[in-house]
């Protein structure tokens, strides 16, 4: 079971499109899949692919992390396939022409094309999206803490988050805003 950086895409006519890169290669959440192409179980529709076009992953939600389906590129092409929907078409066209072309240029999406930061600011923005997902772990933590009956294991579990969300230096590197006074 992988665990990965997920880049969540927006479009207006599909909404939400979750996707992974694991070793290189572009991985899409089944569930996002599904529901656009309005498939009604992901589950049974991945049910009798090959096990190189999907797998799970552990995603990191609001409810924190959770094992979901994941496809391929082969495995979107099959479903897309699989779906009557006219619908499909249209999305076949925007994952694979735009979405996963720009991610293997790129590292990413952006509506606005390969320029969407200035090259000054790429690296600026890099840092903050990785600390971005540091935090978002260590609130998994902080939940993991508050769930646990052990108070050795709630105090460790609550230093693990606190170290993790406690970087001054990371701020001070990556904002152009002074917090010394505020320290």
């Amino acid at each position: 079971m992988e665990t990965s950086v997920v880049q969540t895409f927006f479009n207006d006519d599909f909404g939400e499109f979750r996707t992974l890169n694991i070793e290189g290669e572009n991985w899409a959440v089944a569930a996002d899949a599904c529901r656009i192409l309005e498939i009604k179980n992901p589950r049974d529709a991945i049910a009798n692919f090959d096990d190189d076009e999907k797998g799970v992953a552990i995603i990191y939600t609001l409810g924190g992390p959770q094992k979901m389906n994941i496809i391929n590129e082969a495995g979107l092409y099959r479903l897309i396939f699989m779906s009557r929907k006219p619908n499909a078409k249209k999305f076949q066209r925007w994952a694979f022409h735009e979405v996963f072309p720009q991610i293997r240029k790129t590292g990413s999406y952006s509506i606005y094309g390969n320029n969407f930061f200035p090259p000054e600011l790429s690296e600026r923005w890099t840092k903050i999206k990785e600390r971005e997902n540091e935090v978002k772990a260590a609130d998994v933590l902080a939940k993991a803490a508050r769930l646990t009956s052990s108070s050795k294991f709630r105090e460790h579990l609550l230093k693990q988050a606190h170290s993790m969300i406690t970087s001054t230096e990371f701020i001070e590197e990556n904002c152009s805003i002074d917090f010394s006074d505020d320290l």
